[in-house]
């Protein structure tokens, strides 16, 4: 029986099957023990899902490992004028812009993680009381404890009788079974004044969104507004809009009088990007063209999260190095899924190669190995291989 469509509810067909050799690749940027891991689309809905099932139960309980080497550990976001900022912080300071106009005094962070976006929204905002909930919280409870001590810990949010003035959620609603028992959940948190805002991948400016195995909805702005709309209870509002840094739509619902006095930015037009094609992204699809471009020369990955995890997988390659703009991801291993273990290096490491014997491939969005590319210096330009493109 075909899974059926979370918008529409018709049958939906299926599109990628994400498993290689008993692993798929999680969004902690992670080879993780996987069953079956399956993309599914609803052409009539333009809309993307995935049903999974992991080796083990308690994924998010034990396993889930994002970020987790110290609290301050974050990604990179680049900005429009070029500047980079770490996401966290963006995240932190986007929140604060938005409510700025509302009287916030009680907040829960719904999908929390380790915090970090809160520690910052505290820093940015003041006197707020702040309640943390994530199902890794077990995980998690060192850091709360350590940076964020006065915060209130929620262990089970079914049970919690508090309610709110602004619940929020970053990069959690991908996660959940049921979109619509979370964000009714989360709606049930708020007091009459209240407003739930959320985001999530915007699958229009992160197409690779769609090959992470425990992103379970892949969201684009249409299908965002089709299924917001459809949760949005009578006599609440609701707005959704994208974000480009974080390349992300969001999504808020709340009392009409909150809702009206966010600080939704106006959004700037954004050029048109081609979608890759989804047959050729997935590599394992092109592996006897990839390693005839790669031929002898030796293999270095730019990049050593989510989309070199991807290239290991589905093509298996013996590296030579793997290198990564963001100074918190150097000095990590990268272990490979034929038994390799590299420190992940600077770019600047690359200076010892000769660009004739390597090949480098940048392991990121298209955008954003396009942007590395006329970035690099021309020897290491004309060492690029462009694998997700």
């Amino acid at each position: 029986m075909k899974p059926t469509c979370e918008i529409c509810g018709a049958p939906a067909e299926l599109t990628l099957d994400k498993c290689v050799r008993g692993f798929s690749v999680t969004s902690d940027s992670r080879l993780t023990k996987t069953v079956s891991s399956n993309l599914y689309c609803c052409s009539s809905c333009d809309y993307y899902f995935t049903r999974t099932e992991f080796d083990a139960d308690g994924y998010y309980d034990e396993t889930y490992n994002l970020l987790l080497d110290e609290f301050e550990q974050d990604q990179l976001l680049y900005l429009p004028d070029g500047t980079s900022m770490l996401r966290n912080s963006y995240q932190a300071s986007l929140l604060n812009d938005l409510t700025s106009d509302l009287d916030v005094s009680q907040a829960c962070d719904i999908g929390c993680g380790k915090g970090l976006t809160s520690y910052h929204f505290l820093n940015l905002r003041g006197a707020v009381q702040l309640s943390l909930y994530d199902p890794g919280h077990a995980i998690y409870k060192k850091f709360w404890q350590a940076h964020l001590p006065l915060a209130r810990p929620v262990t089970l949010l079914e049970t919690d009788t508090a309610r709110f003035d602004l619940v929020f959620s970053f990069f959690a609603a991908e996660h959940v079974p049921d979109m619509r028992e979370f964000v009714s959940d989360a709606l049930s948190r708020l007091n009459s004044q209240g407003v739930f805002v959320a985001c999530i991948p915007d699958l229009e400016q992160n197409f690779g969104d769609l090959l992470v195995s425990d992103h379970l909805r892949h969201l684009n702005l249409n299908s965002a507004q089709k299924i917001v709309a459809q949760l949005t209870p009578q006599g609440l509002k609701a707005k959704v809009w994208r974000d480009g840094p974080l390349r992300a739509v969001f999504f808020a619902i709340g009392a009409p009088d909150a809702i009206g006095k966010l600080n939704v930015p106006q959004e700037t037009p954004r050029k048109t990007v081609d979608q890759p094609d989804l047959s050729t992204f997935w590599p394992i699809t092109r592996r006897a063209e990839i390693l005839d471009q790669i031929g002898s020369r030796k293999i270095v990955l730019w990049g050593g999260s989510f989309y070199a995890r991807v290239l290991d997988l589905t093509l298996g390659l013996e590296l030579t190095a793997v290198v990564d703009s963001n100074p918190h991801f150097r000095g990590g291993q990268f272990d490979t899924i034929s038994g390799q273990s590299l420190t992940i290096q600077s770019p600047d490491s690359l200076d010892a190669l000769s660009s004739d014997e390597m090949v480098i491939i940048p392991c990121m969005t298209p955008q954003a190995s396009l942007g590395l590319m006329n970035s690099v210096d021309a020897r290491f330009r004309a060492s690029m291989l462009r694998v997700f493109s």
